[in-house]
């Protein structure tokens, strides 16, 4: 009889044993599981209140030169705001892929817009995180809505920004030469040209890994995106247009990097970019293999060094969420506390550019955790 009663309880321990295991695993999960709901009902509200307000400054500048080129108006002769002058300074390909678009009514339009630029951020995460990084998919999903969420992403859409659309094309050239497909990759990659500041940086890194069929089908696709934009006929006036492309690279007000606070001169700055550029070249070349760390924190070294980041280009950045949502690294989540700050209080540029060098600094963190 006792032994019986012995062996019935050395039957329940090992149930109960995992039956407390299995409550410790469903833990976090059910923590997760409520966190991605709460952000959920905040993404919500967010898209509420841009469809009510419908801002989009930038939008409305691509929707009105896709007008123009439907009805034969020169962009030149156009100005884009009631109370200035100011011509539409893209390229004329940006307008061309934007003609779809304009043919819907304003207000569907913008929300049409609203609904790509989210797309686009919350799809290039969640590809950055199964695809390249391989996390798991409740960790990619969390990962997704926390950046849909990120005030960072609500001002990009707030001001119609194009910055999502690149996001996506850089993840999707990553994905597609990390695949081999080097002359589609390239193809993708001139599409970002819309922004070329934030492209053109990526080509030499290209050449000094040897990626040379992924630059020349690059090239290929400038030229082609340059053919289209000169067929239409409607280009803005060249000083208009070079002087907009010169204060991408060259620095302008506002800027988040490193070497946009104008404290000194012009040269200087550009010197320190340079020489920026040229220890970041070095690194990159004497690297024996590229991991998606060492992208990311190349990639946010090349920001940090650029004259000229507003801070709505930081939603560049959402891979590194990917990457880093799941440690419990508190220089991450300072760098999410000051990057939320500093872009709902978009006067205080000081405090997205400490937030850079905080996602940097637990980038380095997690590259030697993992031994890199």
């Amino acid at each position: 009889m006792c032994q019986d009663k012995q062996d019935k309880r050395e039957a329940v321990g090992p149930v109960a044993e995992q039956d407390q295991e299995h409550r410790r695993e469903n833990g976090p999960r059910k923590v997760r599981r409520l966190t991605m709901v709460l952000l959920l009902g905040v993404l919500l509200g967010e898209v509420i209140f841009l469809l009510v307000l419908s801002p989009g400054e930038d939008f409305w500048q691509h929707y009105q030169a896709a007008h123009a080129i439907r009805r034969g108006i020169p962009l030149r002769e156009m100005p884009m705001y009631k109370d200035g002058d100011w011509p539409y300074v893209y390229p004329g390909f940006t307008a061309v892929l934007l003609l779809p678009i304009s043919f819907l009514p304003p207000r569907l339009a913008f929300t049409v817009w609203v609904g790509i630029l989210y797309s686009a951020t919350g799809l290039s995460t969640y590809l950055f995180a199964t695809r390249v990084a391989g996390l798991d998919r409740q960790v990619a999903m969390l990962a997704t809505i926390v950046s849909l969420v990120w005030p960072v992403t609500f001002i990009v859409v707030f001001l119609g920004q194009t910055t999502p659309l690149i996001l996506m094309l850089l993840v999707v050239t990553y994905v597609l030469g990390e695949r081999g497909r080097f002359y589609v990759a390239g193809l993708v990659l001139s599409l970002g040209l819309v922004k070329p500041h934030l492209v053109v940086p990526v080509v030499p890194g290209l050449m000094l890994r040897g990626k040379w069929r992924m630059v020349g089908s690059f090239v290929i696709g400038t030229l082609m995106l340059a053919g289209a934009s000169l067929a239409t006929g409607l280009n803005t006036s060249p000083n208009a247009w070079s002087g907009y492309i010169l204060g991408w690279f060259l620095g302008g007000e506002r800027s988040v990097s490193l070497t946009g606070y104008q404290l000194v001169s012009l040269p200087w700055r550009l010197l320190l970019a340079a020489c920026g550029y040229c220890v970041l070249a070095v690194w990159w070349f004497k690297k024996d293999t590229i991991l998606p760390i060492d992208a990311a924190l190349a990639f946010l070294a090349s920001l940090l060094l650029s004259p000229y980041v507003p801070a709505y280009d930081l939603v560049l950045l959402t891979p590194i969420l990917a990457l880093l949502i799941s440690r419990r690294d508190a220089f991450f989540w300072l760098a999410m506390v000051l990057s939320s700050w500093g872009a709902l209080r978009y006067g205080f540029l000081g405090l997205l550019t400490l937030s850079m060098g905080c996602f940097g600094y637990a980038l380095l963190r997690l590259q030697r955790t993992v031994g890199r």
